[in-house]
């Protein structure tokens, strides 16, 4: 079911870079961030934004799972989507049965931040597009797809909910619009980062045969200069 854990049918053990040994790790990575979250029960009720008027309330765990699935999965999810992650595959035994049969709005939502957290689709960027009719070879990303390829790209992290409203809006379809969006998002401290690690990455200075004072100068340096030419 939805709700059942992704494990590995590979009956060999574990090993470090094994296809079971990711699934395994993935598992324990998404248990664990559940588990954080119900620990702390201000972060909690910041990420569910509603208030719950009990286990059994559909309407606060339809919006927790549309709001937290959309920025997750960088894009809204359908209507299908939702009523899966509510109520399972067999339509009883989703978030929402969990958290009636505990009596407990917050077991529904730690099973959706579980399963969520093991989709494909939040584990791997799959920006696939499609394609442009008459120009074979050529696809076209969607919004959201550019959305995410931006702030990988520039922050090195998931799409904030401004970027994904812009996407929503259909206003990363212009082109002055995207440069706009892209000019603010270099504003932000992160994308400094992010251009010093994409170049030291690129021309091999990541890391260097030199240590102490040599080493930290040199990275200065050449932060100073892509300051000075990008920023």
């Amino acid at each position: 079911t939805k709700l059942a854990p992704i494990r590995s049918r590979d009956p060999q053990p574990s090993r470090c870079c094994s296809s079971s040994g990711i699934v395994e790790a993935i598992d324990f990575l998404a248990n664990r961030a559940a588990d954080d979250l119900a620990a702390d029960p201000e972060r909690q009720a910041a990420v569910v934004n509603c208030v719950p008027a009990g286990a059994h309330d559909e309407a606060c765990m339809r919006e927790f799972v549309a709001r937290f699935g959309r920025r997750a999965l960088r894009r809204p999810l359908k209507d299908a989507e939702i009523e899966e992650y509510l109520h399972g595959t067999s339509g009883t035994d989703g978030a929402l049965e969990h958290a009636v049969a505990g009596d407990d709005f917050y077991l529904g939502v730690n099973s959706v931040i579980r399963i969520m957290l093991q989709e494909p689709e939040f584990i791997y960027r799959i920006e696939m597009g499609t394609p442009v009719v008459g120009q074979p070879g050529l696809f076209e990303l969607s919004q959201f797809e550019l959305a995410t390829r931006l702030s990988y790209f520039l922050l090195g992290t998931t799409p904030s909910d401004e970027l994904l409203d812009a996407a929503e809006a259909g206003e990363l379809g212009d082109a002055a619009r995207v440069r706009d969006v892209a000019r603010a998002m270099l504003a932000d401290p992160r994308a400094s980062a992010r251009v010093s690690r994409f170049h030291a990455m690129w021309l091999g200075y990541a890391v260097m045969p030199h240590g102490g004072e040599l080493a930290a100068a040199m990275h200065k340096e050449t932060n100073a200069l892509l300051e000075r030419v990008i920023f």
